[in-house]
């Protein structure tokens, strides 16, 4: 994966945030998601390489990323796609 694929991963956390706070979610985690998707933007390389060395861990170890958005940013790396957008968009 590129720098792009950042980019595209944080408009993914920003959409979550966008969708969570359109519903009433909490204001602590609808800022949650949206400092991750600035973390994964601003990195210099690319989060799918943070994973494949330290997995979950490793993501966790990023600024303003916990284990639940480490985990969405895993499933983001590996499957593209994040089981939680698409219960949001229903």
């Amino acid at each position: 994966m590129s720098l792009s694929a950042n980019h595209e991963i944080a408009g993914r956390l920003e959409e979550v945030a966008q969708l969570l706070e359109e519903q009433g979610a909490s204001r602590f985690r609808v800022q949650a998601y949206r400092r991750a998707a600035a973390t994964v933007r601003a990195m210099e390389r690319p989060v799918a390489d943070v994973y494949g060395e330290g997995g979950v861990e490793g993501l966790e170890r990023l600024p303003s990323v916990g284990v639940g958005i480490a985990r969405a940013i895993r499933a983001l790396v590996r499957d593209g796609r994040l089981a939680m957008l698409d219960r949001l968009q229903i």
